[in-house]
């Protein structure tokens, strides 16, 4: 029996970015309701990749290095997702200041407030910092692409090298 790693590793390749796309094409007053299944969408895609690219990795190298490639996996990842989180966090807040009205002060304390309670903030106005916050992470995702095809179906039917 053959596990087939290369396919789901394409198919959680190619569910991200369409989810993202749903998403960043989603009405701005659309409910929470409706953005649950883009999201849910968004973790199988990841939730295919990133095990599938683990498992993967680890049967290109002997028993010996298995325990080196799944620490530079975890640490790839980890510094993935917190520089991510930074540059997006960046991203989208230096779009929301320039949204938000001069009149609000306090920096950021004082757009969460302002937008907690949506004190004379225009709602409509946020919707194009969030949306492009959804295709910087579309394009980012777009980077797998390319190298999910490249990458070669593993046969983990055979012993490791």
């Amino acid at each position: 029996r053959r596990a087939r790693t290369r396919a789901l590793l394409l198919v959680g390749t190619a569910l991200t970015p369409l989810a993202l796309l749903g998403l960043a094409l989603l009405p701005g007053d659309a409910s929470g309701w409706i953005e649950l299944p883009g999201l849910f969408l968004v973790g199988m895609g990841l939730g295919l990749q990133l095990p599938t690219t683990l498992v993967v990795a680890q049967h290109a190298v002997g028993p010996a290095l298995i325990g080196t490639v799944t620490a530079l996996g975890g640490l790839s990842r980890q510094l993935g997702g917190a520089i991510g989180v930074a540059v997006l966090s960046a991203l989208l807040l230096g779009l929301l200041r320039a949204q938000l009205p001069a009149s609000l002060s306090g920096g950021l304390e004082g757009m969460v407030n302002a937008l907690g309670t949506a004190g004379g903030v225009d709602r409509a106005a946020l919707d194009g910092p969030f949306r492009a916050v959804l295709w910087g992470c579309l394009l980012v995702t777009l980077v797998a692409v390319p190298v999910a095809l490249a990458m070669p179906e593993a046969r983990l039917d055979e012993p490791q090298r």
